[in-house]
């Protein structure tokens, strides 16, 4: 298998699992030996990656828009709402189109319309056809005419007011805007498209995209999301040449989508629409338009049967709530976010040998980038062996009870050689959240892999560098297994839901730092793995705190209210800081054994893309936590519960069951297979001479009727003693 592999090049040939039992207990994990070596740490600023100046520096905000089925009335409705002007893009303004020549557009608007002549197409219609274009040029690709002059005057007239990009077609894909505005962001400029109300549109959803289908999805559109070239630096562009290390960004939209009669993406050319040019239009036309203009191609709102086999790649544990099955979400568009490279992610890099004897080095990085990657934290041995604890995990849930001759093979090859990679996909959504890539159910937040990653020293000794404190001074969350099984697709896109875990208006203004320890890698287009922001912890995490949308949320939502995502700020200085943190975001390729750490201030999602195994861990000083966040945290020890990141918050995570599970019976066809499995394993903090009476009394810790069985209000006023007489010593003192 193509993991196999993965994993042989980072932990060594061979697996030492074999029977499907574990080890039982996180005390036994010894000290193994390290991997690899220090990592040089100094960073390199270029202009491509510092978002932050060329934020900052920006004046007025640049819009782009189409003006085609619309009148001139939308667009001075659009100036007068911007106090804007409005530059022409076209080559030749000269339009047939009754309203929209130049003559017309003068009279109308006077000194508030310019003609920007060096943004114009010279590959387009009339001008390829006088011979504009330069010989050779393939047809249908954008070749602006001189955009020197453009930028010139651009920047003259963006100095004192803002500036809406006019041309002709309505979707952005079948546009030649799209070229200037990436261009646009390579001088450091951002754009946002304008939908036909004058709100803010994402580019990148537009691009490319079908007649929208009768369906009951909606349009996926985010006001105030930025587009999609974006998140891709100069460096990072189709063709153009990565840094060592870094995978390539998606070039073409396949699947059902792709097979589906279309548009051209430049669908106004003098020759577009014709047979042969849309019989040409496949993934190989797709490759060379990208790799002459830089564009990625993603997929916008599809049917359901088309989405339905991209579920499990919709970005992240908290986008998409409240969707049926086969649905794009309503609100987030999708955004394809580039590797980090190679010398970016060296900057960001640790040892694990470090840790004690240079505290301070971790303490630099984190400071300084927001985020950091500890090197080495699990040897081969320990690695192989974590995966051994998950498997034992997975196997405790089965029903044995209940198990067929079918679901009989499945467990074998479960607990043979393949161990977790035989773990039949469909089985996911009952011990989790299958499309969100999280282990949430049946105690699985609470096994023997999740406690052997929180309690290995090396993360203790991370997050005691970090906090200054002794080990022993720190209490940890308890947070869900991230797990995404080995039969997950890749991604071309994920859901677009850029955020900070932190709000200071709710009165959490103490440092946190939280963390995910990597057992298999995630470092291809086919791994699921996190999207960070690097060094928007400081200034830009001010520029969320000043945006009304962090305010209204903390007065609604209290102390609960710490997550804010960037597309939803209302400001228009939070509108362009969103625009600069989908340039700037970063896959992170992590490999097997590492620590990825991230101040909970640094803009960040995940990226569901494929497998992955791994633990998010967040420990914090012991003083900061009260009496009730310990009574919750100790609740979900005993019902197998996952919590938020914080360890000092101790809040019941919002993907956790409401209610104790029942039992599931299992498929009895092959295909899916659903394996019988239990309401929960025996969570790892259960004292050993309490299993009996902790399975008696489930239904007392969820609530005696069904009015009472909600997980929250449960933890709030579970009996401590109770509980403290249920859980082992060592997993309350770690609490």
């Amino acid at each position: 298998m193509a993991w196999q592999h993965q994993r042989d090049g980072d932990l060594g040939a061979a697996s030492t699992q074999t029977s499907g039992q574990g080890p039982s207990a996180p005390s036994s994990l010894g000290s193994p030996s390290f991997l690899g070596s220090t990592v040089a740490t100094t960073h390199q600023h270029s202009p491509e990656t510092d978002t932050d100046t060329a934020a900052s520096e920006q004046p007025h905000v640049i819009f782009t828009w189409g003006y085609n089925k619309r009148v001139p009335a939308e667009l001075e409705e659009v100036l007068n709402k911007y106090d804007a002007i409005v530059m022409d893009t076209r080559f030749n303004p000269d339009a047939a189109k009754k309203g929209w020549s130049r003559r017309e557009l003068q009279a109308t608007f006077g000194d508030r319309y310019t003609h920007a002549a060096g943004f114009g197409n010279l590959n387009y219609g009339g001008a390829r056809a006088r011979g504009a274009a330069p010989a050779g040029a393939p047809e249908g690709v954008p070749i602006l005419a001189d955009f020197s002059a453009g930028l010139a005057q651009l920047k003259d007239a963006m100095a004192t007011t803002t500036v809406v990009l006019l041309c002709v077609c309505l979707e952005l894909g079948k546009c030649h805007r799209h070229v200037v505005a990436r261009e646009l962001l390579a001088a450091g400029i951002l754009t946002t498209e304008l939908d036909p109300r004058g709100t803010q549109e994402c580019h990148e959803k537009k691009c490319c995209r079908p007649k929208k289908p009768k369906s009951r999805h909606g349009d996926g559109h985010r006001k105030g999301t930025s587009w999609a070239w974006a998140n891709q630096s100069p460096s990072h562009q189709v063709g153009a040449g990565a840094g060592a290390g870094a995978a390539p960004p998606a070039a073409a939209a396949t699947g059902p989508k792709a097979r589906r009669k279309r548009a051209t993406p430049f669908s106004n050319n003098s020759t577009a629409g014709t047979g042969d040019q849309t019989a040409a239009w496949g993934p190989a036309a797709k490759q060379q338009v990208a790799s002459a203009s830089g564009v990625t191609f993603v997929t916008g709102a599809r049917p359901r049967k088309a989405a339905a086999a991209a579920d499990a790649a919709r970005g992240g544990h908290h986008a998409g709530a409240g969707r049926g099955r086969g649905e794009l979400p309503r609100d987030e568009p999708t955004v394809v976010y580039p590797w980090m490279a190679a010398d970016e992610l060296a900057a960001l890099s640790v040892d694990a040998a470090t840790l004690r004897d240079d505290p301070g080095q971790l303490q630099a990085v984190l400071a300084e980038h927001g985020v950091a990657v500890v090197t080495g934290l699990l040897g081969q041995a320990e690695a192989l062996e974590m995966e051994a604890l998950w498997q034992a995990d997975l196997l405790e849930v089965i029903d044995g009870r209940s198990v067929t001759s079918k679901h009989a093979a499945a467990i074998r090859a479960i607990e043979g050689p393949c161990g977790i990679e035989a773990w039949p996909g469909a089985n996911n959504d009952y011990i989790g959240h299958a499309k969100r890539g999280f282990a949430t159910k049946r105690g699985m937040p609470h096994g023997r892999f999740a406690w052997a990653c929180r309690l290995h020293p090396r993360v203790r000794d991370a997050f005691s560098a970090i906090h200054g404190v002794p080990p022993g001074e720190l209490c940890t969350g308890v947070d869900n297994v991230m797990w995404q099984g080995f039969d997950a697709p890749a991604a071309e896109s994920n859901t677009e839901w850029l955020h900070c875990d932190q709000n200071h208006i709710t009165g959490l203004t103490w440092p946190i730092v939280q963390g995910i320890v990597y057992v298999r890698p995630s470092h291809t287009d086919h791994a699921s793995t996190t999207v960070v922001w690097p060094r928007s912890h400081t200034i830009n995490y001010d520029r969320i705190m000043a945006d009304p949308q962090a305010t209204q949320i903390a007065q609604k939502q209290k102390m609960r209210g710490q997550l804010i995502k960037l597309n939803t700020l209302k400001s228009a200085d939070g509108r362009t800081l969103h625009a600069a943190a989908v340039e700037g975001a970063r896959r992170v390729p992590m490999a097997a054994g590492s620590l990825l750490l991230w101040d909970s201030r640094t803009t960040h999602q995940g990226w569901c893309g494929g497998p992955r195994l791994a633990q998010p861990v967040c420990w914090e000083p012991r003083c900061r936590r009260d009496e009730a966040a310990l009574r919750r945290k100790m609740w979900m020890c005993a019902t197998g519960t996952g919590s938020s990141h914080s360890s000092t918050e101790g809040r019941v995570h919002q993907m956790a069951p409401k209610e104790l599970l029942q039992n599931v019976k299992g498929s009895a066809i092959s295909e899916p297979l659903c394996l019988p499995l239990r309401p929960s394993l025996i969570p790892f903090g259960i004292r050993p001479e309490k299993v009996e009476g902790w399975s008696a009394i489930q239904n007392h810790l969820w609530g005696h009727n069904k009015k009472d069985r909600y997980s929250r209000r449960n933890a709030d006023t579970a009996d401590i003693d109770e509980l403290r007489s249920l859980l082992r010593d060592d997993i309350v003192d770690a609490l």
